[in-house]
Parts: structure tokens; C-alpha cells; sequence
């Protein structure tokens, strides 16, 4: 305003009742309304750039279709400049001499902005990546616990499951009963057996919070002959830990959650070279709370950095699902790359297809845990979206651990006998094939959307 005051301009503040008058500027001091204001400019010039602040997001306007121009100080940002630059869709000043010239050539060609039409996607709900991603669209590899591999080699992938799922904390302050030695030889035991019933993959979300340890995990994968697929994220229902309490987004506006699963996508987990191929995250029946928004932000951001996809653990049962797509689309996700776990705990048709309609991945991922939703049900709802053409949105999976310290040890066999890795080859493909699912729609269920989820 004091510059503004020392031109002699005319200028209105936005959030004065009588802003519509004609000035020469009209000032905004509201929040909540850029993408508003950004619809209605004809040019727009990227804040903080023209002096040494780093400059703003230049993506949004993008988006908005707009013909956009910034000055030599983008430093924030100067990686999603320099790839608009090369598409010829935004403009860069070396200094504020040439800024009136410039938008005058604008004004006089708004048809500049077409450029900006080519770079933005047509829905706007859907991530189109301005900087090539580091991990994904499209890469003739996945990332495994072993090293990369061709992507065709994947084959039939269960896409949830896990080695070991462990309170970390309590694991090695009471190790108990804990034996490293046996627990890593039954856990070769057990995915063996499954390989031998023709698995060749399985996606491993287990990320913090469930007790994430990549050595102990590359000790199993070294013996057993399938390929295990890291994540990396942070499950919780509610808080996140303490740990990030205090450690917030610093000047580039990048949150430190997100700029550590950003390393372990592209530079590896914890020095062991393994490099995660997908995020994971949480929303349950407490819903969007703070620390769950938190994290969903943070995958999103790292999606987007990355191009790695994301799984989403949710309850059906309240919607979460529904509230997972609005965050992650806000967040410029691009939702064929999103599975929502869990999805086959609820038989509602209408539901699944919802969200299958927005483009996710349906985990039906729970097979064996009949307690909470009877076999009969999961699988008629697997054979029903098939029915309805729903085979390319699903994919299958148990949710089951080589161990886990969540409940005592033998109980599993009381509460979940069919709760094993042998159960989806041994029950659940058969009892499908009997309700009319055709071999196509397991092959898409089993070998393609996984496929493509890592690849497309």
C-alpha cells in the first residue's frame, strides 16, 4: 500500500464493501479466493519473484489457464519454472525493467495462454505433474526390496501385505519372546508357500507406525523367490508423533514429513539402497482429524514430487474413503494412482462404485478376515463390480503379516482361521470363478492394475 500510496494509484481493498468501484488496483488482503481471482485475470504476475523472497507457487495459475510471468528470483521454485520454461508455458524477467513491454505484448496476445491450456490438465481435480517425476509415469521398472525389476515381471501381486507388523518400541524394550533368527525363518516359510501357489509379488505397506525395519525386511527377501515392494508414510488414526509436533514446513513451505518420504522414494530407506515404490496413509471412523490431515497432505505433496502412487487405509463403514479423494485432490492427485484399502470390508455397491468412479483402486484386501465381514459378502461383492464392469478397479489381498504383535500369539488361528496368505488362491479364486468372475477379470484383478498402478 505504501508503494501504491507514493505512485499516486488509485486502489481499492478487496475487503472493503465498496471494492467493485473502478480502480486502477484492487488490493486483495481476503484469503480463500486466488483460484477466484486467477479465473478472472487475463495475465498473471507471480508474487515475491521481482526481489529476493523465492517467489510463489507459479502451478496454480497454470491450471487456471493463465499466461504467467515471473522475475529472476523463483528460487523456491525454480525446477517447476524451468520445465514450463522449456514448454514455452510461463515467462521469466531477468529483472522488473522489462515487466510493462511484457504485458503489453500479453494483453495485446492473450492467446498466449493456450500454452498454459496445453500444460493444464483438463480436470482440474487431477495431478498432471509440471516436473518429470523421479519414480513412475511411465518407467519400464518397479522399485523392490531386492532392487528394481521389470515391470512385467511383477505378475500376480497381492497388493497389502505385510512381513512383519510390530510395535517397534515395545519390541525392543520387552523383546519377550521375540526370537530375530526364528521370526525370519518363518517368515521365509510362509512366503515361499505363497509363491508356491503362484504369487510373485506382494506390495508391503508397512510404513511408521507399524514398525517399519527395511534390514530386517531385505534378510527375508534375499531367501524367499518373490519380489516385496517397500512403502513409505505414516500410519495413524489420530495424532502424528511427537516427533513432528514441533517440526513444521520451513521457508519453502515443504513440509519435513514430506521431504522424508520424498528421500526414501528417490534416495533410499535408512541407508539400506532400498528405495520405496509407493506412500501410504491413514483415515478411520475418527475421520479428517488434524494429524491424519497432516499426513494425507504430506503423501500428496510426496506424490507429486514423485509420481510414486498411493495407498490409503480407510473405513468403508463411515465414508473415509469419500473424504481420502477430496483431500488428495486437493492436493492435485492424480487418483488412478490410489488405492483405498479396505474398500471390500463394506458390501455397498453404490459406494465402491463411487469411488471407482473417481478413478481410485478398490482394495479388496481382507480376505480371511471374516469376523469382519463374512466371506460370502466379500466375495459377492468382488463377483457383483465385476458384474457391473468394475474388474480394471479392483485389486486383491489379505492385509495379513508373516507376524504381528497386534494380537496375542496363537489367537489369529481362534479368531481368523482362513486369515493366511494360501486363502486367496485356495478359497477365494475358486468360489469366484463358481459366481461367473472370468479368467480376464482375475488377471486384471491380480497382474494388471497392480501393474499399472506402478507403471501407467
Amino acid at each position: 500500500m505504501q508503494l501504491l500510496r507514493a505512485r499516486n494509484a488509485r486502489f481499492t481493498l478487496r475487503s472493503e464493501p465498496d471494492f467493485r468501484h473502478d480502480p486502477s488496483v484492487l488490493l486483495v488482503n481476503t484469503t480463500g479466493e486466488l483460484r477466484d481471482w486467477y479465473s478472472t485475470a487475463t495475465v498473471v504476475i507471480v508474487g515475491k519473484s521481482f526481489y529476493g523472497k523465492g517467489g510463489q507457487n507459479p502451478v496454480e495459475p497454470i491450471l487456471a489457464s493463465k499466461p504467467v510471468v515471473v522475475g529472476p528470483h523463483m528460487e523456491n521454485f525454480q525446477y517447476i519454472v524451468d520445465e514450463l520454461r522449456k514448454a514455452g508455458g510461463i515467462v521469466q524477467l531477468h529483472s522488473a525493467d522489462a515487466l510493462v513491454s511484457t504485458l503489453a505484448d500479453l494483453l495485446r496476445n492473450p492467446s498466449a495462454a493456450s500454452i498454459a491450456n496445453a500444460l493444464a490438465s483438463p480436470d482440474k481435480t487431477t495431478y498432471r505433474s509440471v516436473r518429470p517425476p523421479r519414480y513412475g509415469a511411465p518407467m519400464a521398472q518397479v522399485e523392490t526390496v531386492r532392487g528394481p525389476v521389470p515391470a512385467d515381471s511383477l505378475g500376480t501381486t497381492l497388493m497389502h501385505e505385510h512381513v512383519f507388523v510390530l510395535t517397534e518400541e515395545v519390541r525392543q524394550n520387552y523383546p519377550g519372546g521375540w526370537d530375530e533368527e526364528v521370526r525370519i525363518d518363518d517368515a521365509v516359510a510362509k512366503l515361499t508357500a505363497l509363491a508356491a501357489r503362484g504369487c510373485q509379488a506382494i506390495a508391503d505397506p508397512t510404513v511408521l507406525g507399524l514398525g517399519r525395519n527395511i534390514a530386517r525386511v531385505q534378510r527375508v527377501a534375499a531367501r524367499v523367490p518373490l519380489h516385496i515392494i517397500a512403502a513409505t508414510g505414516l500410519y495413524t488414526y489420530n495424532e502424528v508423533p511427537q516427533y513432528f509436533r514441533f517440526r513444521l514446513p520451513g521457508s519453502r513451505g515443504i513440509d519435513p514429513m514430506a521431504q522424508m518420504f520424498i528421500g526414501d522414494i528417490t534416495e533410499g530407506i535408512s541407508g539400506t539402497g532400498v528405495r520405496a515404490a509407493f506412500l501410504k496413509c491413514a483415515i478411520d471412523d475418527q475421520g479428517l482429524t488434524p494429524g491424519v490431515e497432516r499426513v494425507m497432505r504430506a503423501v500428496g505433496r510426496a506424490h507429486a514430487e514423485t509420481g510414486a502412487p498411493i495407498t490409503v487405509h480407510t473405513d468403508p463403514h463411515s465414508g473415509s474413503g469419500r473424504v481420502a479423494i477430496r483431500v488428495l485432490r486437493e492436493e492435485h492427485a492424480d487418483l488412478t494412482k490410489v488405492v483405498l484399502g479396505h474398500s471390500g470390508d463394506s458390501t455397498d455397491l453404490d459406494y465402491l462404485a463411487e469411488l471407482a468412479d473417481a478413478g481410485c483402486l478398490l482394495g479388496m484386501d481382507r480376505f480371511g478376515l471374516n469376523l469382519l465381514t463374512p466371506f460370502e459378502e466379500r466375495v459377492g461383492t468382488v463377483a457383483a463390480l465385476c458384474e457391473r464392469g468394475y474388474a480394471g478397479s479392483m485389486v486383491l489381498s489379505h492385509d495379513f503379516a508373516c507376524y504381528t504383535d497386534w494380537f496375542p500369539d496363537g489367537s489369529i488361528a481362534q479368531f481368523a482361521p482362513s486369515w493366511h496368505f494360501e486363502h486367496l488362491f485356495d478359497e477365494v479364486l475358486p468360489a469366484l470363478r463358481e459366481r461367473g468372475v472370468t479368467q480376464d477379470q482375475l488377471d486384471a484383478m491380480l497382474v494388471g492394475n497392480p501393474r499399472r498402478y506402478f507403471t501407467a
